[in-house]
């Protein structure tokens, strides 16, 4: 959307959620900087977030989903809150819905207690509810590091991160913010499996 309005084609953005930034809503950290432009450098995600959608917010439909892409490059469009149907037609179609978290196979994935790093931050930093008290992540990369770092924040206690591979995949930066406040980083290890609790609301191992 900057790069468009700054070249002065006129477009859209629908979006299904509420307010607009997707995962910076999520991000409470200050920024590095953002890949080779180094900018928003110091800057907390959700302020990054109001930065790229500007003051003029005309364009920017939120609570709305494409529901279905006719012919003619018309776009079907839902809007979540009102229920109401109407139709878009566009001259091109960008689909930057962001990414798909990679979920390891274990045996249990799919029990209560076992979550995303994006269902995490998302029920911590905009729902305000902590998941869980007691945590384990899986993945020594800069989400898990995030992740890990948000949760203690939050006050829960991560009792390590684990890794496959035989080396971090995050930032030093990162790592050494999470070693800092005491958690450890397992490597070479895999997750075989969750130990559901006696009533299968959670997770014991």
């Amino acid at each position: 959307r900057e790069i468009l309005n700054e070249n002065g084609v006129d477009n859209i953005v629908i979006d299904n959620n509420d307010k607009i930034g997707g995962q910076f809503l999520m991000q409470t950290h200050q920024f590095f900087f953002f890949e080779k432009e180094k900018k928003f450098g110091g800057m907390r995600g959700f302020d990054i977030a109001e930065t790229l959608a500007g003051e003029n917010r005309d364009g920017i439909m939120l609570d709305c989903s494409v529901w279905d892409i006719l012919e003619g490059k018309r776009l079907a469009v839902k809007n979540i809150s009102t229920q109401e149907i109407f139709y878009v037609d566009a001259e091109q179609l960008v689909i930057a819905t962001g990414a798909v978290p990679f979920m390891p196979a274990f045996e249990n994935d799919d029990v209560p207690g076992v979550y995303t790093a994006a269902v995490v931050q998302k029920m911590m930093n905009s729902e305000f509810t902590l998941l869980g008290k007691k945590v384990l992540t899986v993945g020594a990369g800069n989400i898990g590091y995030l992740t890990s770092y948000q949760l203690m924040q939050a006050g829960a206690d991560v009792t390590a991160i684990v890794e496959a591979m035989p080396h971090e995949g995050g930032f030093p930066v990162q790592a050494n913010r999470v070693r800092r406040l005491g958690i450890p980083v397992i490597l070479n290890h895999l997750l075989i499996k969750a130990i559901p609790n006696e009533d299968r609301t959670g997770v014991i191992g």
